[in-house]
């Protein structure tokens, strides 16, 4: 039994025990609670990111002025918020239960409990808007010999970009966008995602024409698309096997897959099929099969 088909089946094992959810391995730079470090969602991060732009403010944490009043306590400060500053309108929905009389089916009235659902208004100061000393920790970022092995051998490999808040591999242009590596949760989640777009990346149509790359028309969640991520994903966690730091990134791969493999309980061998694929594109990257096409 080779390592991908090891691989390939610890992946079936963990999706048939169930219970996976899916983590993204990289800080996404939006908005987040100084106190707790929830990113804010929904309408907030609109909302909170022109606050930013349109104050020059750098960091992303924002903060309530009750929990402003608990970090001073807390810490035994006087933290305040700065003279002229203006807190940001946010929103959040929440619900609140009222009792309601219902006729029931015998004519009889009753009394229920009913949920009902509200939005509720709340304010938050960007903490530069505050006299707190707030110090950002940088991570560094230890690279691993046997991963940077792997991207430095894919001999044809399209250019990588580093920047902004999102991975993707842009197969018109035929380029990888990764997020920078300091923002990732950990030096194996970084090689994870880069091995994902990677993979992806040898779909081109310069490489090995897969139809989930070469078919830019593919419907998002379709058949192609989906079995495309699945590829990419699988590809990624055979490779994180070659370089030995799958045990860090494997319940997270099988939980993205798991996303994305709608025809598991339909067709038992499909993942097979996509495993077949994938080894190709580990292949191809590792060196082991050489690109015979053309380019044009």
């Amino acid at each position: 039994m080779d390592i991908y088909e090891k691989v390939t089946n610890q992946i079936i094992e963990l999706l048939e025990k169930g219970n996976l959810s899916w983590v993204k391995g990289w800080k996404s730079g939006q908005p987040l609670n100084y106190l707790t470090k929830k990113e804010y969602n929904g309408i907030n991060i609109f909302l909170l990111n022109m606050h930013a732009s349109m104050h020059g403010f750098k960091k992303p944490y924002y903060i309530t002025y009750r929990q402003l009043k608990e970090l001073s306590k807390r810490d035994k400060k006087n933290y305040h918020v700065k003279a002229g500053s203006k807190a940001q309108l946010c929103a959040k929905y929440d619900t609140f239960e009222k009792k309601v009389k219902k006729r029931n089916k015998n004519g009889r009235i009753e009394e229920e409990v009913k949920t009902i659902p509200f939005m509720k208004a709340f304010w938050v100061f960007n903490v530069e808007q505050t006299n707190m000393p707030v110090k950002e920790e940088k991570k560094a970022f230890n690279s691993i010999e046997a991963c940077e092995d792997i991207i430095a051998g894919y001999t044809d490999k399209p250019e990588i970009r580093t920047g902004g808040n999102s991975a993707f591999y842009h197969p018109l242009d035929d380029y990888i966008q990764l997020p920078p590596r300091e923002s990732f949760n950990s030096e194996e989640e970084f090689y994870s995602t880069a091995f994902h777009e990677i993979t992806h990346s040898t779909g081109h149509q310069s490489r090995l024409q897969r139809e989930g790359i070469v078919n830019m028309g593919a419907t998002f969640g379709g058949a192609a698309y989906s079995n495309e991520e699945v590829i990419a994903e699988l590809g990624s966690a055979f490779l994180c096997a070659v370089a030995h730091v799958e045990k860090k990134v494997i319940n997270n791969n099988a939980a993205y897959i798991r996303g994305w493999l709608k025809e598991l309980r339909r067709d038992k061998k499909h993942i097979f099929k996509m495993a077949s694929e994938a080894q190709k594109a580990a292949d191809y990257i590792t060196g082991k099969t050489k690109n015979t096409k053309v380019k044009q």
